[in-house]
């Protein structure tokens, strides 16, 4: 019985050091092929983008609301630089601010940016009205300035819900660099995380074959073959063993 115990331990820990290796290579190998390798559902491959997306920004908090409208940037192609941005940026700016705290802001008119175009710029002021913190100073410009909303540059707060998406929509430049990140990971710029090519790892070695994931190359088709074979062989050795009576 002893000898038995070793051996269904030592079969159980090269099958989970099987697919272990074997996930850490698939992973390194779509990162080093910026995952042209591999074929993703599109679920998982936007869910990896917005993952990204979220890094290079400094966002660690989980937020539905966020994720879904940096999702309908990538699906509807926002990256590509536009003017005015529109109601999908002017969403995405108004729960990426909303995230960090903001619920209240004030505006100053800066002056004329082109007068030609009749371009003027603007500093929008971002604060959380409870704590009267500060959250964010940003700069945007408009064509049709001053705001036909009832809105007056100085010191009046206004509630972000009812008033900052009108006029962010309306903008002719971007608050921040998010689009240029977009654009950079729409474009294969972006790290692939280990935990999805694990999973991957374990759906090929148990032959489940969910297909949310697939190989792309002939290198990547025969590891995944190997690994198959690999984890049939393992556990029916395993298998044996559990059944095997030492005399």
């Amino acid at each position: 019985m002893k000898h038995k115990n070793k051996l269904i331990m030592f079969l159980g820990l090269i099958y989970i050091l099987t697919f272990t290796l074997f996930g850490i290579l698939y992973w390194r190998i779509a990162n080093l092929t910026s995952g042209d390798f591999f074929i993703f559902k599109e679920d998982i491959n936007n869910n990896i983008k917005i993952s990204e997306f979220k890094k290079k920004l400094k966002i660690n908090n989980s937020n539905k609301d966020l994720d879904r409208t940096i999702k309908k940037l990538l699906i509807n192609k926002e990256y590509q630089i536009k003017a005015p941005l529109g109601e999908d940026w002017a969403e995405y700016y108004y729960n990426y601010f909303k995230l960090k705290g903001a619920d209240y802001f004030t505006f100053n008119e800066i002056g004329k940016k082109d007068s030609q175009q009749n371009e003027t710029m603007i500093k929008i002021t971002l604060y959380n009205f409870q704590s009267s913190e500060e959250i964010a100073m940003v700069y945007a410009n408009f064509l049709n300035y001053p705001f036909d909303k009832g809105m007056y540059p100085g010191n009046f707060y206004y509630p972000m819900e009812i008033y900052f998406k009108n006029i962010i929509e309306s903008s002719t430049s971007y608050l921040d660099q998010s689009p240029i990140y977009l654009k950079n990971i729409q474009e294969g710029e972006h790290y692939y995380s280990l935990l999805n090519f694990m999973y991957f790892s374990v759906v090929t070695i148990t032959t489940l074959g969910y297909g949310d994931i697939l190989p792309n190359s002939t290198m990547v088709r025969v590891l995944v073959m190997f690994e198959s074979i690999s984890g049939v062989v393992i556990m029916g050795m395993f298998a044996s063993s559990i059944f095997w009576n030492e005399k």
